[in-house]
């Protein structure tokens, strides 16, 4: 079940680049969006151990798919709920990560190192060059825009520090994650409101089913962080 679930994700791919590229069809492809989404969500629930996350991470699929619907379909008309609907989706994916950034010990040494303050100086670049270029287009709603920015920072933090102060296999699934909410956030913002290309929408779909695609990985990574494994964790 699981193999065919993987299999239905990679033909929902596939069928949306195709889409994408040599196609007009908005719907056919947010329909493949999400049955790709579906795809996954079989593959976590059939899959996962430890079900705590469970909850949080099905109603940001649920989100997700809201998100990507609109952002499709009618981006200029709804700004203002494109902003709420992600930042309620950094949020829901800051708690699926919660229950291993609570146990993790904080290690000043490993997370204050040259790595986090290379990726901090890079998404503080990105805010200075990015906002001021597409501003005079979300100056009436600005405020979503702080909102936003500030889940999407809340999450890449957190996921810095899971990774910095327990670098192996699983987190770098994790900055995967983190460089495709970021990267799209930057893209989706330049190309909606500033320069229009059809090659960008192709990129868009791609990160956007990959970002999905990473945060299942990093869940169902064969090194999991659990909590009878906190002694080890905080030795």
């Amino acid at each position: 079940m699981i193999k065919l679930f993987y299999k239905s994700f990679c033909a929902s791919v596939f069928l949306v680049i195709i889409g994408s590229i040599f196609f007009d069809a908005i719907d056919y492809v947010i329909i493949f969006k999400v049955i790709g989404i579906i795809s996954l969500c079989g593959v976590y629930l059939k899959s996962k151990k430890e079900k705590s996350s469970t909850i949080p991470f099905l109603l940001s699929m649920l989100v997700a798919i809201i998100g990507e619907t609109v952002v499709a379909t009618n981006f200029e008309e709804n700004k203002k709920n494109i902003y709420i609907i992600f930042s309620i989706y950094y949020i829901l994916n800051m708690i699926v990560i919660w229950s291993e950034i609570k146990i993790i010990k904080f290690k000043s040494k490993r997370f204050f190192s040259i790595a986090f303050f290379i990726g901090t100086f890079f998404l503080a670049y990105l805010c200075y060059t990015i906002i001021p270029m597409v501003y005079h287009k979300i100056a009436d709603i600005k405020v979503y825009m702080i909102v936003l920015v500030a889940t999407l920072l809340i999450f890449c933090y957190g996921s810095f520090y899971i990774y910095f102060n327990k670098p192996d296999t699983k987190g770098i699934w994790l900055l995967a994650v983190v460089f495709c909410f970021v990267f799209l956030n930057v893209i989706v913002g330049i190309n909606h409101l500033y320069y229009y290309s059809d090659l960008t929408i192709v990129i868009i779909n791609i990160m956007e089913m990959a970002s999905h695609f990473f945060m299942v990985k990093y869940l169902l990574s064969d090194m999991p962080i659990l909590k009878h494994d906190s002694d080890i964790l905080l030795d």
